[in-house]
């Protein structure tokens, strides 16, 4: 979750976007634990398409993958985990320039 800005000329935060950050994940229920890997992996789309990527962390509920360019990858494809070549479904959560974050179907 992004952190307001204290917009009236401070570095910090405001008290306000603390305390709702607070608030707001002991309202959240606690997601699997994520483990580091650096692994292969393949995101495969409409049939035959593909882009390779790295796992960065995964847990039993999803994944963070980097890849070199996320525009063209959809909300929705198969994850190709490599080597041992296990296939999961994966709906996008959110996504950066080069990183995705994924929830497993």
């Amino acid at each position: 979750m992004a952190l307001a800005p204290d917009w009236q000329g401070g570095s910090g935060l405001t008290a306000g976007a603390s305390f709702l950050q607070g608030k707001h994940s002991m309202d959240k229920q606690p997601r699997s634990q994520r483990h580091r890997t650096f692994k292969g992996g393949s995101i495969s789309y409409a049939g035959a398409a593909s882009t390779d990527c790295i796992i960065r962390n995964m847990s039993d509920t999803g994944a963070c993958l980097e890849v070199s360019n996320t525009s063209g990858v959809p909300d929705n494809f198969k994850l190709i985990i490599k080597p041992e070549i296990l296939t999961r479904s994966c709906e996008v959560v959110w996504r950066t320039e080069q990183r995705i974050g994924v929830r497993f179907k």
